[in-house]
């Protein structure tokens, strides 16, 4: 028992290799914690950024006020826009590089008006639309490619207001020319052309020979006549939407 107690006590030259061992795994410890530590800060930082980005937010629409934005394949914009029952709405979309489709949505997602003319990266896309009650709509902008490079284009919200007797034609053609590319889906080709003939008058009527969407109407029936195989009068259309379009690309 007492020579438990008075074992002999280490020396300073034991000890010191002992406290050095210790010293040496405290520090790397240390190094190693610091380490780890930012490396995870940073991922859960770049993870917040990540789904920050993944949020969009949603601008609303205001009538004459332009929006400019830059979009690339793959990529979609969100809008929203609150119509009164009876109000009507015509909305530009310039495409600057870019061919994008526009769609607008009610309730439930269900999509109401769409529009993608045979025109390219260049050129207008305009939305025609009739609210028949009061509701706030959302409108989907998203590239027809889903591989491209990006691209711009302009939003504007050029009316918003009772309709007059020529904006319910317009608005009659342009749900005519959504049936026209559905009928043209299912290869039912002279049905297709009757309506393209009928929306191809009431845009001459309402709008001239020389307005933009008159000559994507031409550009239409054209397209139309090539598949039916009538390359002739196709070509002969082709060329009058050329003349138009043409004009509007050295603005």
């Amino acid at each position: 028992m007492f020579a438990r107690f008075f074992r002999p006590a280490a020396s300073s030259a034991t000890l010191f290799p002992i406290q050095l061992h210790r010293f040496w795994s405290l520090a790397l410890c240390i190094v190693a914690a610091s380490l780890v530590w930012p490396a995870k800060s940073d991922a859960q930082n770049t993870a917040a950024t990540q789904t920050q980005a993944n949020v969009e937010m949603i601008t609303t629409l205001e009538a004459g006020k332009p929006i400019e934005r830059e979009l690339a394949g793959g990529q979609s914009h969100t809008y929203q826009i609150t119509l009164a029952a009876g109000e009507y709405l015509n909305l530009l979309v310039e495409q600057r590089g870019i061919d994008v489709v526009v769609i607008l949505v009610g309730r439930d997602n269900k999509e109401l008006a769409k529009v993608d003319s045979p025109n390219g990266s260049h050129g207008r896309e305009t939305l025609l639309f009739l609210a028949s009650a009061e509701e706030s709509y959302h409108l989907k902008i998203y590239s027809a490619e889903r591989v491209t490079e990006k691209g711009k284009y302009k939003l504007l919200v050029t009316a918003l207001r009772k309709p007059t007797e020529t904006d319910s034609a317009l608005i009659r053609a342009f749900k005519l020319d959504n049936e026209i590319d559905k009928l043209r889906a299912k290869s039912r080709v002279d049905e297709a052309i009757a309506l393209a003939k009928e929306v191809l008058a009431i845009r001459e009527t309402n709008l001239g020979a020389a307005h933009f969407d008159t000559a994507i109407s031409v550009s239409k029936l054209a397209r139309l006549y090539y598949n039916k195989g009538d390359y002739s009068t196709a070509f002969s259309l082709y060329q009058r939407a050329l003349a138009t379009l043409q004009r509007f690309s050295l603005e």
